[in-house]
């Protein structure tokens, strides 16, 4: 299974294990951050059908949406939200506008991928581009 990028920009945290500046712990991030500049939109990765978009203790404004067969994208850390609940969603259409980040001080996205519930790496997902 293949999808495309939710936003232009350079991944600033990756899946996996890593130090919290703010807690001084390890941390595991069940997604990427992806660095991107205000008023930018955040897009579908994948077709699907939104079945959250609000408010998510720990993510900020979120929207999360079914691909079917057990996938779902998460969309986290948004300043804006442009879609509800129960709509369908084309590969590619705007979500709503990157925010700025509860664990930094840039606008970055919080990009996940589960399958099952289980939290997978994005990066596995996404076509390289240089």
């Amino acid at each position: 299974r293949s999808c495309s990028w939710p936003i232009k920009g350079e991944i600033v945290s990756y899946f996996g294990n890593m130090w919290h500046p703010e807690y001084k712990t390890k941390v595991k991030n069940n997604g990427i951050d992806i660095r991107g500049k205000p008023g930018d939109k955040v897009y579908s990765a994948d077709a699907g059908v939104v079945v959250y978009s609000d408010l998510f203790m720990g993510y900020g404004l979120t929207v999360i949406i079914d691909h079917g067969d057990g996938f779902y994208t998460v969309y986290a850390g948004l300043s804006k939200i442009y879609v509800y609940p129960g709509k369908a969603i084309s590969r590619g259409e705007p979500l709503g506008e990157i925010g700025i980040s509860i664990f930094s001080t840039s606008f970055t996205l919080h990009f996940e991928i589960r399958y099952g519930g289980k939290a997978l790496d994005p990066v596995l997902f996404l076509p390289f581009e240089s």
